[in-house]
């Protein structure tokens, strides 16, 4: 890995990309700055490489960025109906969702327990302050902030906009959540 880069550990769906993207456009950074682990191997120019440790096996990061549990599931399985990884439905939605709740409840429980508040970064907190987090990113890879850009935000979502959205499925992955954090 590349000297003076670091690892941000995130949940899908909890806004990294969207951070990166307000960092690059404020330092003015070129390509290849920032990798995703799982897709390529960073290079010499990487200042900063995203893991979602699906294996739970990723060492020491120097941020975290986290989202509520089931907001990030019904955004990751939008994504994946987006991108044909699957069909979607109830069915498969509700079998997928708890499945995944075990490794949701992982991640914030190896991580969380390391992890400062002052490098853990929420997807509310973002939201509401973008331009701490950019600030925080660009610090911690020494670029300065040569600009300031538009912080705009969509409006917080429902829940119960999601397709598959049940009241009775919701509150069991919140269940399930709290018994295997």
């Amino acid at each position: 890995m590349g000297a003076g880069m670091i690892k941000i550990a995130s949940l899908p769906r909890s806004g990294h990309h969207w951070l990166m993207n307000l960092v690059q456009d404020a330092c003015k950074l070129p390509c290849n700055w920032h990798k995703d682990l799982h897709l390529d191997k960073p290079g010499p120019d990487c200042l900063v490489a995203k893991t979602h440790d699906f294996d739970l096996s990723e060492g020491a990061v120097q941020f975290v960025q986290w989202r509520d549990p089931v907001e990030s599931l019904c955004s990751w399985y939008e994504l994946g109906i987006k991108h044909k990884n699957w069909q979607g439905g109830e069915l498969h939605w509700k079998r997928w969702s708890i499945a995944q709740m075990q490794y949701v409840a992982e991640f914030y429980r190896k991580w969380k327990a390391v992890t400062p508040d002052e490098r853990w970064i929420d997807y509310n907190d973002l939201r509401a302050d973008p331009d701490k987090y950019v600030r925080l990113i660009a610090s911690e890879i020494d670029r300065p902030v040569l600009r300031t850009v538009g912080y705009s935000t969509t409006e917080k979502r429902c829940n119960s906009d999601f397709a598959y959205y049940e009241f009775k499925h919701f509150d069991l992955l919140r269940e399930l959540f709290k018994a295997l954090k």
